[in-house]
């Protein structure tokens, strides 16, 4: 494991995005606890030795615990940059989306191309020393006399300004029911995307996601069956452990899979089951009729997640997926059983394929916030599974998920390049 410091700049585009963008990927190399992260506030500086007209950059510093060797972190890093956007001559002073540069690795001292640690130019420049001292203070840098909070402060600090612009991870912890209401109010929108694995989990912590829902669509998603019936609490444990082993940063919530509620009991040993497997929270679905499974679990402590509307655990009983609440008095059972979900102490709760008039209608009802999936845009936030906004399922995509990505073609690419590597194609 090594300690290394890590620059960040951005000048280019939406330049706070770049940052906390490079920020969650660092997060994703970070190999200790949540509480070694260490992300500097941002600073404005005005260009150095750029010409003239270039915009100001945004600069950070983090430092992260990495498994990764000198070569193969800078590989890394390199790599970020160019699906950030940056051009790969790496133009010396000159504009760019995102600019990564390693500062230091522990205590060593590497002079090799296209590696220099430390940084060879990292000691003369405010806008690296002055964020660096707000994390590290007390760090030497190998053969460079002084402190880091002695060499920031004796710097002339002229075009440099502290923003209120913050990259730090949000801590990992499920939200008390208050905050979540508090943040409802304030107009905060939720989002949140499932993950099933640790790989998934690792690469989305640090985004600042509002959890990570380890749902009961595994069973479709990654165990290929027909709907999300039946997935066993065994598998659900076995996944959330999972996702709660790569989700440092995030918290966490697991499904209560179908048949695990049979009775307030029943939920309780369950949902304590999903806890001790790294939950934050339980996700139930159902309305008035579980509420007294609701009420068992939040007066355990247990965080709980409602899930309203088409209830995917229920659908060989209704015969299929569809919209509800269209009709006058589906709306109004919809209503009564999200303020029911609420009175007995859920935190939030999911709509799904719910029709988007009373979806804005259960909104409108409620403190907690309404997260939907497929249900219109008047909800407080959203949920999505991963699989369909990155389309790793080609051969099933919901009518409302629009796939950002078409990760499916480049993983084929990827294998078709290794393979042909192995055994060149015949003419």
């Amino acid at each position: 494991m090594r300690r290394a410091g890590i620059a960040l700049g951005s000048n280019l585009g939406d330049r706070a995005a770049h940052l906390r963008l490079a920020t969650a990927f660092l997060a994703s190399l970070h190999c200790g606890p949540a509480t070694d992260f260490l992300v500097s506030p941002v600073y404005e500086t005005e260009p150095d030795g750029c010409a003239p007209g270039t915009p100001a950059f945004l600069n950070a510093v983090a430092e992260i615990s990495t498994e990764l060797p000198p070569a193969l972190l800078l590989e890394a890093l390199r790599g970020h940059e160019s699906a950030s956007g940056r051009p790969a001559d790496r133009e010396k002073n000159s504009s760019r989306p995102i600019d990564l540069d390693i500062l230091y690795i522990d205590d060593r001292v590497i002079n090799t191309t296209p590696l220099a640690v430390p940084h060879p130019r990292a000691a003369g420049r405010a806008f690296v020393m002055v964020p660096l001292a707000d994390i590290a203070p007390d760090r030497k840098l190998p053969g460079i006399p002084g402190t880091v909070a002695s060499i920031a402060a004796a710097m002339p600090r002229t075009g440099l300004r502290r923003t209120d612009i913050s990259l730090a991870p949000p801590p990992g912890s499920f939200p008390e029911r208050a905050e979540w209401i508090a943040r409802k109010a304030a107009g905060h929108r939720p989002a949140t995307l499932t993950a099933y694995d640790f790989p998934m989990a690792r690469i989305l912590d640090g985004l600042g996601l509002d959890f990570l829902l380890v749902g009961d669509s595994l069973g479709m998603v990654q165990l290929g069956r027909p709907d999300t019936t039946s997935v066993t609490m065994a598998e659900m444990l076995h996944h959330t452990r999972a996702v709660a082993a790569g989700a440092r940063f995030t918290p966490v919530v697991a499904d209560l899979p179908a048949g695990s509620c049979g009775s307030s009991a029943d939920a309780l040993a369950n949902a304590r089951a999903l806890r001790e497997a790294g939950a934050g929270a339980v996700k139930i679905e159902g309305g008035s009729e579980i509420v007294p499974h609701i009420s068992a679990l939040v007066h355990d402590g247990i965080p709980v997640v409602g899930h309203l509307g088409m209830l995917p655990q229920r659908v060989r009983e209704e015969g299929g997926y569809r919209i509800k609440g269209k009709s006058g008095e589906e709306a109004a059972r919809l209503v009564s059983d999200a303020l029911a979900v609420q009175e007995v102490g859920a935190s939030a709760v999911v709509l799904e394929l719910v029709h988007a008039a009373t979806a804005e209608m259960v909104t409108r009802a409620l403190e907690i916030p309404t997260i939907g999936i497929g249900s219109g845009e008047s909800c407080d936030g959203r949920i999505l599974v991963t699989n369909d906004l990155l389309g790793l399922s080609p051969w099933f995509r919901p009518g409302f998920a629009r796939p950002a990505a078409n990760l499916a073609a480049g993983i084929l690419r990827a294998a078709a390049g290794f393979r042909d590597g192995i055994r060149p194609p015949a003419d």
